[in-house]
């Protein structure tokens, strides 16, 4: 849901919340919501940093990392720029916007330092047209714009089956949408 009495998409695996709620707790904040009779409040209350360093990379990811990352959902883009840039990461987040979604591969290409891996998410919901777009079409895409790096698909759906299918499409790895922080370090 948008906020704006629009339903959820029944395409939707309601992800969101939880793991905006798992990233807020593991950076010493939290979620909350509030409902009301049309609608319903999320909020997100986290510290403010103390001006320590931040924490160090995993040691299987170089310490100047650059990912760019596509998900249509507006919490888990907050979660991961601020769990990215915690890590120290340079994270280009995109996906509000249906020309933000379409357009991602030409935005690839266009950076000024090639990431190091692209992370797109599987199900990707069109509001404003009504299409459903996968990570999986975009790979041939974003391989055809140049990209020689990694291309992963998030996505809450990772059976063994899911994966297979992902590989088949041209994705060089999966990760669970519900991994953030350290779990995405270590995977």
């Amino acid at each position: 849901a948008d906020g704006q009495g629009m339903q959820r998409d029944a395409t939707s695996t309601g992800q969101g919340l939880r793991i905006s709620d798992k990233c807020a707790r593991l950076l010493g904040g939290e979620l909350t919501l509030r409902f009301g009779v049309e609608r319903v409040v999320a909020s997100l209350t986290l510290p403010l940093p103390t001006g320590a360093p931040p924490p160090a990379s995993s040691p299987l990811l170089p310490p100047d990392l650059v990912l760019a990352l596509l998900d249509d959902d507006e919490f888990v883009r907050m979660a991961d720029s601020v769990v990215f840039d915690s890590l120290g990461f340079e994270a280009h987040l995109r996906g509000e916007t249906v020309d933000e979604i379409i357009g991602f591969p030409a935005f690839v290409a266009a950076l000024d330092r090639q990431p190091h891996a692209v992370l797109l998410d599987q199900n990707l919901d069109l509001f404003e047209t009504g299409e459903h777009v996968t990570g999986c079409t975009l790979i041939p895409q974003v391989r055809a714009a140049g990209f020689t790096g990694k291309v992963i698909i998030r996505s809450a759906n990772t059976t063994s089956s899911d994966r297979v299918s992902y590989a088949a499409s041209g994705a060089d790895g999966t990760l669970d949408k519900a991994l953030i922080g350290k779990e995405f370090c270590n995977e």
